[in-house]
């Protein structure tokens, strides 16, 4: 029986299967970095709510019927949120010294490829 799993097709060259490890890579960090970022903007907005407070962003004003409680914010959710943005923060730091070992060690194209103020050369174009 053979089992075909995604991304491997029988034996690779190195590079290929960086490449391969490579686009894991960059989903799982990404799915991570939006998970967090989703974490974080749910934590703070309970936690306003907890304190009793209505949501405002810029002009727009949002009630929240959240039953306010003190002791579950400082008690709690007050350090789920610091621990969350510190979790990011770390991860955004690791993830600014990949690209840098990718640029200065490995010398690929993954900074050039990140550029979204690149030239295009796609036909046509000059």
């Amino acid at each position: 029986m053979h089992v075909n799993f995604p991304g491997l097709h029988g034996r690779q060259s190195g590079s290929e299967t960086r490449k391969i490890h490579q686009q894991w890579a960059r989903v799982v960090v990404h799915l991570t970095f939006y998970g967090l970022i989703f974490l974080e903007c749910a934590l703070g907005i309970w936690m306003i709510g907890l304190l009793g407070k209505d949501l405002t962003i810029g002009i727009w004003h949002f009630p929240l019927s959240i039953t306010p409680d003190l002791q579950l914010v400082y008690s709690n959710v007050l350090q789920w949120h610091a621990a969350v943005a510190l979790s990011l923060a770390v991860l955004i730091g690791i993830h600014s010294l990949a690209a840098l070992y990718h640029y200065y060690a490995l010398h690929d194209q993954l900074l050039n490829n990140m550029n979204i103020f690149r030239r295009s050369h796609s036909v046509g174009n000059t």
